[in-house]
């Protein structure tokens, strides 16, 4: 006589799925071919460096004054090739440090040193 009579299916669906959960998951390798790899690499490479650059806070008020949500940006950089990765990581690079910015403020700088030396205005007597 059991001490717990009509339990014996619940008993054995545990005994069951505890078995089950010992089981270890099958695990599937396979060799990965030299050029795949190192372009894996390189690929992880030029990714982290564009994106470093994307997620410059002044970047990423630039696409949203654009109108480019942050989110579409990570998924196009994620859709991206090496070769592409590549291009765009020796593009950023190749610019300028301070942009259009530094030439604007060169260019009215020396406009109002041309002024003040002409005597037309007197600007830099009142700094």
């Amino acid at each position: 006589m059991s001490l717990f009579p009509g339990k014996r299916p619940v008993t054995l669906v545990l005994i069951l799925s505890l078995l089950w959960l010992g089981m270890p998951p099958l695990a599937r390798a396979a060799v990965i071919p030299t050029d795949k790899a190192i372009e894996f690499q390189e690929t992880a490479r030029f990714s982290s460096g564009v994106a470093a650059t994307l997620a410059r806070a002044d970047v990423r008020a630039e696409f949203l004054a654009l109108g480019v949500a942050p989110g579409e940006v990570e998924s196009r950089l994620a859709a991206m090739s090496a070769s592409e990765l590549q291009r765009l990581d020796d593009q950023l690079t190749a610019l300028p440090a301070g942009g259009v910015f530094l030439e604007i403020l060169g260019v009215i700088l020396v406009v109002l040193i041309v002024l003040e030396f002409l005597g037309v205005t007197n600007v830099f007597t009142k700094i």
